[in-house]
């Protein structure tokens, strides 16, 4: 599902619905910051991915990508946006076909199918906040031997405070009488971030420390994802911050473990970054270049 969801940018996690305004399709600002083109290298300059972009009345109607393996093109794939208004009401892509449904101009509900296989996202809101993502998609289980249709079940609920938005997500299957099956397994996890001006400043579980550090230019990202809107999982991905992500420092909490990602950047004379070099440093490791990212505007 992400790859459609995020299918304009690299994969990326979940909050606020529709950026809805009065603005009709025709009347629709023009946003400098919009990429045209995305280039993905690795390590040693190669071309792995190209992303591109068609606009239409200033609202995103297609991403073509193409993929490379050592130079040479193996496909292209197209994710094709349709539109009532200026909101988005399907996403397809060659394999998959996302439909959106609104209440209030806040997404309610996501539906994908994905070669017969559906999987429908609820999203519940206090106000203009998301408090509650229910992710639900039908399986064959087994019951004490006997084999049935049974659902599985993502929940995740956020409550707020201050600059802190506590994520506990649960993680179970029931049965056909909707009773939880005990031996598939249930998962929990709790995640808190800390969250200023639209840049995640830290996240902790039960496992890492994260901390992020940004600079104080316009994050292609998160300017994409205001037009488009359908990403309900951005405000807790630091890709889709506000500003570009800098340095990300990662400890784990069980182990002395530390492992930086930077991130070293090249910008137009209008402050847009044209060039993104990420590397990563594991312990008392060198820093090692990972991969290398172009935007055309």
């Amino acid at each position: 599902m992400k790859k459609i969801l995020l299918g304009f940018l690299a994969a990326a996690t979940f909050l606020v619905g529709c950026n809805k305004n009065e603005d009709t399709p025709n009347n629709i600002p023009q946003n400098p910051n919009l990429p045209k083109k995305l280039i993905d290298k690795n390590k040693d300059g190669n071309i792995k991915e190209v992303r591109s972009f068609t606009y239409t009345r200033n609202l995103l109607t297609e991403v073509a990508i193409t993929e490379y393996n050592n130079g040479v093109q193996t496909g292209t794939t197209k994710i094709v946006y349709s539109y009532e208004g200026n909101l988005i009401k399907e996403v397809k892509g060659d394999e998959n076909e996302l439909k959106y449904y609104y209440e209030n101009g806040k997404i309610s509900t996501i539906t994908e199918n994905e070669m017969g296989h559906i999987l429908t996202i609820q999203c519940t809101y206090k106000g203009n906040r998301l408090t509650n993502v229910l992710v639900t998609h039908s399986e064959t289980v087994s019951v004490n031997g006997d084999v049935q249709s049974g659902t599985s079940y993502i929940e995740t609920q956020y409550t707020y405070g201050g600059n802190t938005v506590t994520q506990v997500m649960s993680s179970y299957t029931k049965d056909k009488n909707g009773v939880i099956i005990n031996s598939y397994g249930v998962d929990s996890k709790t995640t808190i971030y800390t969250i200023v001006n639209d840049n995640i400043l830290k996240i902790i579980d039960n496992e890492n420390s994260i901390v992020c550090e940004y600079d104080n230019h316009p994050n292609p990202a998160y300017e994409l994802d205001k037009l488009v809107g359908t990403n309900v999982y951005k405000l807790f991905d630091v890709e889709f911050s506000k500003n570009n992500i800098t340095k990300i420092t990662k400890t784990n909490l069980k182990t002395p473990k530390v492992e930086v990602t930077t991130f070293e950047y090249r910008y137009d004379a209008s402050g847009r970054p044209i060039e993104i070099k990420k590397y990563i440093k594991e312990g008392d490791d060198e820093r090692k270049l990972d991969s290398i990212r172009e935007f055309e505007y």
